[in-house]
């Protein structure tokens, strides 16, 4: 049988890819649509999401990164928010978000901690 992608062109072009995600520029997160719209482009793309300026916490991909991380600011709409709810500040959900107080943790640790890289991609985000 032979495949549509045998070639090693593509391998190294994945490697390659990860080796550019992981040496963008790490951008200290903002609760701010005003700070979203300058830093995070509206393309698809893989995002990674660090705890201060090392420490890997999440990997995604997306159609838009700037809706995914605006959306990261959501419990509803984003499994790391939810997680990292449940893990570090014991949130038990209710209506789909936790109590207010939970959230106000997580938006804070948002503010003080997280940092966002990324990379566009507009072909083969799930195999990066």
């Amino acid at each position: 049988m032979k495949y549509l992608f045998e070639n090693n062109d593509l391998y190294e072009g994945l490697a390659q890819a990860e080796i550019n995600l992981f040496s963008s520029e790490k951008i200290k997160f903002k609760k701010d649509k005003n700070w979203r719209e300058k830093s995070i482009p509206d393309k698809p793309g893989v995002y990674v999401l660090y705890e201060g300026n090392n420490k890997l916490l999440y990997i995604g991909e997306t159609g838009n990164l700037r809706a995914r991380i605006n959306e990261i600011n959501r419990t509803v709409n984003h499994s790391f928010r939810k997680e990292l709810g449940y893990t570090r500040f014991d949130g038990i959900k209710s209506k789909k978000k936790f109590a207010d107080n939970v959230e106000l943790k997580l938006d804070n640790f948002f503010e003080q901690n997280l940092y966002v890289s990324f990379i566009e991609v507009n072909f083969g985000r799930l195999e990066i």
